[in-house]
């Protein structure tokens, strides 16, 4: 795993850049930030932003409990093909921990960034070495250690008072 620590918000549509250049050469085109702020995603408004959550939501809402387990993954897919080529930022992506949907949340966006480049506003917590979402005692929680991130570059933004 690439760990970028960005600690000037004014460095971070640069580095991302930098990163979906060398993305290109990888077999799954991901990219997770860590810890931004809305206004420091606002530099960013030349790449398409999609809510995930609502948007799946929506999708989601009119099947069976067994069909969502099924198709969520297909639909995420079908969301974010709706936008032109280039890279995409994956927004308030809360929906895809929901235990009932059984989704491994890294496996499909890897899964997914296969055909497009991914920018993922993490919503849970980088500690250095490893991502989390929820906590440890909740059913939403997951975890995923430096091996599981080795080929996935992770912005830590930490100019937002964070310890480092």
């Amino acid at each position: 795993m690439t760990c970028f620590r960005v600690t000037h918000e004014e460095q971070l549509p640069s580095i991302i850049n930098e990163q979906i250049d060398k993305l290109a050469l990888q077999s799954h085109q991901l990219l997770i930030l860590v810890g931004a702020t809305t206004k420091q995603l606002a530099p960013l408004n030349n790449i398409p932003r999609l809510a995930i959550s609502e948007l799946l939501c929506e999708k989601l809402l009119p099947l069976a409990n067994k069909r969502r387990v099924d198709e969520v993954e297909a639909l995420l897919e079908e969301l974010i093909s709706t936008h032109k080529s280039g890279p995409v930022l994956l927004e308030r992506i809360h929906l895809l921990f929901e235990p009932s949907l059984q989704l491994e949340v890294l496996r499909c966006l890897k899964a997914v960034s296969k055909q497009r480049t991914l920018i993922i506003d993490w919503p849970g917590a980088y500690n250095g070495a490893a991502l989390s979402f929820s906590m440890p005692t909740k059913p939403d929680y997951f975890y995923y250690s430096e091996t599981d991130l080795s080929s996935v570059p992770v912005l830590w933004l930490t100019g937002n008072g964070e310890q480092a």
